[in-house]
């Protein structure tokens, strides 16, 4: 996560006008995937993500 201190400093009580960017993972290629497989990606990324 970056930005999120500007947005919101620490302790702060007031939210300030700003971007956050959030980035979870690598992006992974859909395009002329099968179903199946994709899905099965997807589920072992965001399972590798939680035991990290």
């Amino acid at each position: 996560m970056v930005g999120a201190r500007e947005v919101l400093p620490k302790h702060g009580k007031r939210v300030r006008p700003g971007t956050i960017t959030l980035k979870v993972g690598h992006p992974i290629e859909t395009e002329g995937r099968i179903v199946e497989t994709l899905m099965e990606e997807v589920y072992n990324s965001i399972k590798l993500g939680y035991t990290l």
